[in-house]
């Protein structure tokens, strides 16, 4: 009988673990994902009066160097050039957001992130 109990006390432990910790991480992901959008989406809205000013590649991104998502932040230029790196957005996408002439916020994978997750 205590053999059997000391099995079964682990096993129970290591579930209730398991059950608290499993949706703990999610949530902690989920967050971490939030945030850096936002963090993203706030970059962006910095950069938007200094793009009513300007569309010169060099100024725009001495201007966008300042901000903090900076290095993963690229401005499409009219002209089909892009400031501040290479982007990853698709073609019919960018020609959306030139023809509605508005920012568009997309979810777009870049080909060196980590395949995705089945809770993504």
């Amino acid at each position: 009988m205590r053999r059997s109990l000391a099995g079964v006390a682990p096993a129970v432990t290591s579930m209730v673990a398991l059950s608290f910790l499993i949706p703990l991480g999610l949530l902690v992901m989920s967050l971490a994902r939030e945030q850096s959008v936002t963090a993203a989406e706030q970059s962006a809205a910095a950069m938007a009066p200094i793009l009513a000013l300007t569309t010169d590649a060099a100024e725009l991104r001495e201007a966008g160097a300042g901000l903090r998502a900076a290095e993963h932040m690229v401005i499409h230029l009219p002209d089909h050039s892009t400031a501040g790196g290479s982007g990853h957005a698709p073609p019919d996408l960018l020609g959306r957001a030139e023809e509605e002439r508005e920012s568009i916020s997309r979810d777009v994978r870049s080909p060196y992130a980590a395949p995705p997750t089945p809770w993504n």
